[in-house]
C-alpha cells in the first residue's frame, strides 16, 4: 500500500487545501513530486520486480496494470508540477507550454531505461 498512500494522502491534503482556500503552490508541488516519484518506482521497478513490485506481481497484479499506474500518476504528476513555475520564479512570460516536452521527454525515458533494463544484463 506504500505507492499507493503516497499517491492518494498528498493528493488529499491538495484537495482539503484547496476547499480550504489555503495557499496551494507548495502542496500542488509536493502532490506532484510524489505522484512522479511513486509511479516511476512502480512503473520502473516493475520490469526487475524490485521492493513493492515484487510482492505486487506475487498477489496476483499483473505487469501491465504497474505500467498503467506509473504512466498516469507520472503523467498525472507532471501536469501537477506544470502550475508551480510562477511558485518558484519560472514564469510563463515568453516561455512555451512545457507539459508536452515533459510528458514526450517522460516516455522516452521510461523505453530507454526499458531497453537497458531488457538487454543491459545479456
Amino acid at each position: 500500500m506504500g505507492p499507493l498512500v503516497g499517491v492518494v494522502v498528498p493528493l488529499l491534503g491538495f484537495a482539503v487545501a484547496s476547499v480550504a482556500k489555503l495557499p496551494l503552490n507548495f502542496l500542488r508541488w509536493f502532490a506532484g513530486f510524489c505522484l512522479i516519484a511513486n509511479g516511476a518506482y512502480i512503473g520502473v521497478g516493475s520490469f526487475q520486480r524490485i521492493g513493492d513490485c515484487g510482492v505486487i506481481v506475487r498477489y496476483g497484479s499483473s505487469i501491465w496494470m504497474l505500467w498503467l499506474f506509473g504512466l498516469v500518476t507520472v503523467l498525472a504528476g507532471l501536469w501537477l508540477l506544470d502550475g508551480t513555475r510562477e511558485y518558484f520564479g519560472l514564469g510563463t512570460a515568453g516561455m512555451p507550454n512545457l507539459l508536452h516536452k515533459s510528458v514526450v521527454t517522460t516516455i522516452g525515458l521510461a523505453v530507454l531505461v526499458a531497453v537497458e533494463l531488457l538487454l543491459g544484463s545479456k
